[in-house]
């Protein structure tokens, strides 16, 4: 599995999971398009600049916790 694939996995799972939003809800509130997002969530993005917007909708203080989480999923790709 590539880097991107596993970010845009990690990614559905924390709006999913941890914030509990929809797709459309998680659009809603950060202005991108389904199409950007599913594409960014199914492998097909490496805009690396999405992946702030997943990190910026957690609480300030689990951000960092996130971030490292993510780095361990792409370590070695």
């Amino acid at each position: 599995m590539d880097k991107n694939t596993k970010v845009g996995e990690f990614c559905k799972e924390l709006r999913t999971h941890i914030l509990k939003l929809t797709l459309k809800e998680f659009c809603d509130k950060t202005n991108y398009k389904i199409s950007t997002l599913s594409a960014f969530e199914n492998g097909r993005s490496s805009n690396m600049k999405i992946l702030f917007a997943y990190l910026n909708m957690v609480e300030k203080k689990d951000r960092m916790k996130y971030l490292n989480e993510v780095a361990e999923k792409i370590k070695g790709c």
